[in-house]
């Protein structure tokens, strides 16, 4: 199944004029150094041409750019509203509006490093993206994934109550409110490495980056589930996996 693309756009639209897609929160800034120490860690050649799929309004890629040297970033987003605010002149950092189901957004053998952060569990269907991407990747080439990870209990969970409201009071409701878009899926990481390893790729790292209960700052009805396991469970302090992580090389 395609992604829906009207939600898509509506839903990243909104976060962008509402100025919530600005802003680092302490989430993001986790995700943000986990990333960071796994490619230094990691000793990939992360310079040249990068691509940011899903860039939004270009955050986390900017301050991707501030810990590397020697690397362009070109971000892409479905979303135009995002994208004009990613384009704020920033050294060696653009954006352009496309959809990377669409092969051809790029010519072959463009990029160097692709970073794919938080943007695959917004398409249903994975096949057709990898395709695109790998075709878009220069040999020897870098994937970096960071995605919610479908094998966990509350993201699963989650998921679960989000389509029951979805259910009840449709489509459009989940959209307006902000609580997500209806293609969100979240994919386990047997999937990510099913679908990569059919087109050759080697696996660098693969990993999972808790999602911790210090992000006090955050709505999010994932923190609820933890917070009912850390009180019925506080000397665990449960973490859990909520995110997987890949690095994978043409």
């Amino acid at each position: 199944m395609n992604q829906n693309k009207y939600y898509e756009k509506k839903f990243f639209d909104s976060l962008a004029v509402s100025g919530k897609d600005r802003t680092l929160n302490s989430r993001d800034l986790e995700h943000l150094e986990f990333i960071i120490n796994k490619i230094k860690l990691t000793n990939i050649n992360f310079s040249g041409n990068i691509l940011e799929c899903g860039c939004g309004t270009g955050e986390y890629g900017k301050n991707i750019l501030k810990n590397f040297g020697g690397i362009t970033i070109t971000g892409v987003d479905i979303s135009d509203k995002s994208v004009s605010m990613a384009n704020d002149g920033t050294k060696n950092y653009s954006a352009i509006v496309g959809d990377i189901e669409y092969r051809g957004l790029f010519m072959a053998n463009s990029f160097n490093s692709i970073l794919c952060l938080f943007i695959l569990h917004h398409f249903p269907d994975l096949l057709n993206v990898f395709e695109n991407l790998h075709s878009w990747l220069k040999k020897d080439g870098t994937m970096i994934i960071l995605e919610p990870n479908g094998d966990d209990l509350i993201n699963k969970a989650s998921k679960v109550i989000r389509k029951g409201v979805e259910l009840i009071f449709g489509q459009d409701y989940i959209v307006n409110k902000g609580l997500g878009t209806p293609n969100e899926t979240d994919h386990p990481l047997k999937e990510y490495l099913h679908q990569t390893d059919k087109l050759g790729m080697d696996v660098i790292y693969k990993g999972y980056a808790p999602f911790h209960l210090k992000n006090k700052d955050i709505k999010d009805i994932r923190i609820f589930f933890k917070k009912i396991l850390a009180f019925i469970l506080p000397e665990s302090k449960y973490a859990g996996k909520g995110n997987l992580m890949l690095i994978l090389k043409k």
